[in-house]
């Protein structure tokens, strides 16, 4: 089963179902009805399943890809993917993976 590993800052969101996106940089291969792992560092904290798979660019971002990966404002989400892909330019080709929660997973202590 593929992963998909997220920075422990966005767990909450995750799991409350208010992040149901991840821009990735390049073109990444996922397919709708496909299963993941959520991960959280080496921490797996879910499984989801893939509902749609597309491709943008930095600049082409609208707000509804802003709202479904969790941030209020593009430039918020710009910074954070700069944080991750400090290389990334205006025309980066990204991957937008929606997908939905369909299985958590209880840790002690988490």
């Amino acid at each position: 089963m593929k992963r998909i590993h997220f920075s422990k800052k966005y767990k909450k969101k995750i799991l409350k179902g208010e992040k149901r996106a991840t821009l990735r940089l390049g073109k990444r291969k996922f397919k709708v009805g496909e299963t993941v792992e959520i991960m959280i560092g080496n921490k797996k904290i879910g499984e989801a399943i893939i509902t749609n798979v597309s491709y943008t660019t930095l600049n082409e971002i609208g707000k509804e890809e802003v709202r479904k990966d969790g941030f209020t404002k593009k430039s918020k989400l710009e910074k954070a993917l700069k944080q991750h892909y400090p290389k990334i330019k205006k025309d980066s080709i990204l991957t937008v993976i929606e997908f939905k929660l369909i299985k958590r997973v209880s840790q002690v202590g988490a």
